[in-house]
Formats: structure tokens, C-alpha cells, sequence
């Protein structure tokens, strides 16, 4: 899985809140409370195929 605090420390918050928004728009993703952004990361991150799709 793609390590959170590393994209943290190299992109800042604003980015990863960027990308878990997209990804989680894409994906029919919601939330009926509020989630941290790390727990949102992770879980957007546990397919591989989100993996793949960073990483190109």
C-alpha cells in the first residue's frame, strides 16, 4: 500500500485531499460522518489497482 506520511512529507495535504476526493467521486465513495483524511487514504488505497493507477 502507498505510505501516507510519505506522500504527506513529499506532496502536502492539499494534493492527497485532491486525489482521495477524486478517487472517491470515481468510486461512489461517502462518508455519514466525518473521516479522517489518513483513514480515507487507506481506504481508497487497499485495491492494488489504485496502486497501479498512482503509480502511471
Amino acid at each position: 500500500m502507498l505510505d501516507f506520511h510519505k506522500y504527506l512529507m513529499r506532496h502536502g495535504e492539499s494534493w492527497i485531499q485532491d486525489i482521495v476526493e477524486k478517487i472517491e467521486r470515481n468510486e461512489g465513495i461517502r462518508h455519514n460522518s466525518p473521516v479522517s483524511l489518513e483513514t480515507r487514504w487507506n481506504s481508497v488505497m487497499q485495491d492494488n489497482r489504485m496502486q497501479t493507477r498512482m503509480a502511471a
